[in-house]
């Protein structure tokens, strides 16, 4: 369903989420997944100054949500 395809997305895609840019192409390209991936988009733009494992740890977070 729509949300197994969102958390699994959330994880696999966190390396194209580079910059803001990256992101919102992306959310234009899944719009029913805009609901959820507001809190997501939020903590991506704050991925950009976190390390690897901080990144995998809150994308771990993000899909138990």
């Amino acid at each position: 369903g729509p949300d197994g395809s969102w958390a699994s997305t959330g994880c696999f895609k966190q390396a194209f989420f580079v910059n803001e840019a990256n992101l919102k192409a992306w959310l234009d390209k899944h719009p029913t997944a805009t609901g959820r991936m507001v809190t997501i988009g939020q903590a991506l733009a704050a991925k950009m100054k976190m390390t690897p494992q901080q990144i995998a740890g809150a994308c771990k977070i993000g899909e138990c949500k």
